[in-house]
């Protein structure tokens, strides 16, 4: 007897309405009908797996559209976004990685207050001691923001655009970031650091 694994089909059927949202270029009333007919047939494969239980298919069919408005929801337009960053030369937000020190740099990622999108910054600090950076720490930066360049054949714009970062900055001196207040995050994320 076949065992049943309904949370690997539940997965699958989310992670194929999100892939399917995300490629959806079409008209309203084509998306409609795309939908429709992808329920139809995911449906039916449901029904051959697990014979009439209608539950099942009733959950997976509320999955799956639920992956479908994850995928279609609208990303923002980056382009616009964009061409407004050379008037911003100051931001304030909250620190929202764990800062990577190496040698000569620390790199952290900042999300602006009341932004949805964030900004990757490049703190170049050289023979001094790293900034002492936290996870949730509110930050003022002043730096000015640059649109992210595109290295050969890699497009780093689009893969920093996919984590919601719309820019990148580099600091050249510790008067570029002023530590306002100090662990604004979960505080089991406080605890990991």
């Amino acid at each position: 007897m076949a065992r049943r694994r309904p949370l690997l089909l539940l997965a699958a059927a989310l992670a194929l309405g999100i892939a399917f949202g995300h490629g959806a270029d079409v008209a309203h009333a084509q998306l409609y009908l795309f939908i429709v007919a992808l329920i139809a047939l995911m449906g039916s494969f449901v029904f051959l797996l697990w014979g009439r239980s209608r539950w099942v298919f009733g959950i997976f069919v509320v999955v799956l559209c639920l992956g479908l408005l994850r995928g279609s929801l609208a990303t923002p337009d980056f382009s616009a976004i964009e061409s407004s960053l050379s008037n911003i030369d100051s931001v304030e937000g909250v620190v929202v990685d764990y800062p990577a020190v190496e040698a000569d740099r620390t790199k952290f990622t900042v999300l602006p207050l009341g932004e949805s999108l964030k900004i990757t910054y490049t703190h170049f600090h050289r023979d001094r001691a790293p900034i002492d950076l936290r996870y949730g720490d509110r930050v003022e930066i002043s730096a000015q923001l640059e649109v992210p360049e595109n290295f050969g054949d890699f497009d780093y714009r689009q893969y920093l655009h996919s984590r919601g970062i719309v820019a990148t900055a580099s600091i050249w001196s510790y008067g570029g970031v002023h530590i306002m207040e100090r662990n604004q995050c979960h505080f089991i994320l406080q605890s990991c650091y």
